[in-house]
């Protein structure tokens, strides 16, 4: 099977005809329709059903059109890619984070990249969440990852970058100081997504604690959280990120709150690092070594 075969078999069924798909790739029809008889017989399934002018897929023909049409557009981008490499003008960068990076340190970190790179990297930013940034790496679509500590995994490497503590946020008109749990227990409770790693970490503190919260709201950061917790929909426990000071609320550390998140840098351990990726990763762990200093200022 060769991707000629394969370019011909998605011309025939997108023109629904193997006379007007020949015209369009110029080539005989004879030949046309043996290139198609041929991948049919290796494939050991009927494809096409010829009727007069017309064709139609068989069941088969449709399931391999998906994948035929999968495999040439990553032809393209694989001859882009080369294309990209061979010119030496403009490299790519392939990074996801989660909401908690958005708002500060991504904009930040691409700011001072570009600048330094003159332009010469083109970035593909996506904000998604932690577990679906560790799929990504393992699946060779992104380079590089910052998001939550994720579970040990062989296929990545996990480099620690900082810790950020726990801290309860309410509303600045709110002057309880909730040292005492019960009083936060029977507060309207605002809290992350589920299968987020931040809710994971709640939930063991929670449990620590004895105490199963009623949230009444699912959000997926910290801004999306704090942003209600001004218009004093309830509070909520965050993790103390980059930019929380930006909102107006107040920021508390209760003596019952324990506990950190751990953010990390991930990449790949099997695939190696571009060159624009490695001079990407060099720049975070300066990035986060700088903060890290002036916290312990």
């Amino acid at each position: 099977m060769t991707l000629t075969q394969l370019e011909y078999f998605v011309e025939v069924a997108t023109c629904g005809s193997f006379s007007k798909a020949a015209k369009w790739i110029h080539i005989s029809q004879p030949s046309l329709s043996i290139a198609i008889h041929k991948l049919e017989e290796e494939l050991g399934v009927s494809l096409i059903e010829a009727h007069r002018k017309q064709v139609t897929l068989t069941e088969a023909g449709r399931i391999f059109l998906e994948d035929a049409t999968a495999l040439l557009r990553q032809k393209d981008q694989t001859l882009n890619h080369m294309d990209q490499f061979a010119r030496k003008d403009t490299a790519e960068l392939r990074v996801a984070y989660t909401a908690a990076f958005a708002d500060q340190t991504i904009p930040d970190l691409f700011a001072a990249f570009l600048k330094k790179n003159e332009g010469h990297v083109r970035i593909y930013g996506n904000e998604i969440p932690s577990d679906q940034i560790a799929q990504a790496l393992r699946e060779n679509k992104i380079d590089v990852g910052l998001c939550s500590m994720i579970p040990s995994d062989l296929l990545i490497h996990r480099q620690p970058l900082m810790q950020q503590p726990f801290c309860l946020i309410t509303p600045l008109d709110d002057l309880n100081d909730y040292d005492d749990l019960n009083q936060f227990q029977q507060a309207v409770l605002l809290g992350y997504h589920q299968d987020y790693p931040m809710a994971r970490n709640l939930a063991a503190l929670f449990e620590h604690l004895n105490f199963k919260p009623d949230f009444r709201y699912f959000g997926y950061s910290e801004g999306s959280i704090a942003r209600l917790v001004e218009r004093n929909v309830g509070i909520a426990v965050v993790a103390q990120n980059d930019g929380l000071e930006q909102y107006k609320v107040r920021i508390l550390h209760p003596k019952w709150l324990e506990g950190n998140r751990t953010i990390v840098l991930l990449t790949s351990a099997i695939h190696p690092l571009s060159q624009a990726a490695a001079t990407f990763v060099e720049m975070v762990m300066d990035f986060y070594a700088r903060k890290s200093k002036e916290q312990k200022k």
